[in-house]
């Protein structure tokens, strides 16, 4: 089965943080896309980005993937996942 969900769409600080949290709460290794998502508004982005953090959500974007899905080409049985380093939480301002 899934053990990883890769996420990005045009509201991060909306639907892909909700989606995101949610999928992380269902114990999924969870990560959002940041280079392929859109925010409405700055202020909620930062918010949102504080949320998951604090739902163990990571943060990537699409080159740290790409590296990751070749790694992973010349690996067996490796997961993607285990190649992408996570970001950390924005700093409260």
């Amino acid at each position: 089965g899934a053990t990883d969900v890769f996420i990005c769409g045009v509201a991060l600080d909306w639907c892909v943080g909700y989606t995101a949290c949610d999928s992380a709460r269902l114990g999924f290794n969870t990560f959002v896309i940041e280079d392929a998502c859109h925010s409405f508004d700055l202020e909620s982005e930062k918010l949102m980005k504080s949320a998951l953090a604090g739902c163990n959500v990571n943060i990537t974007n699409i080159p740290v993937i790409k590296k990751a899905f070749a790694a992973q080409q010349t690996t067996q049985h490796v997961r993607v996942s285990e190649f992408i380093p996570t970001v950390a939480a924005p700093e409260k301002r």
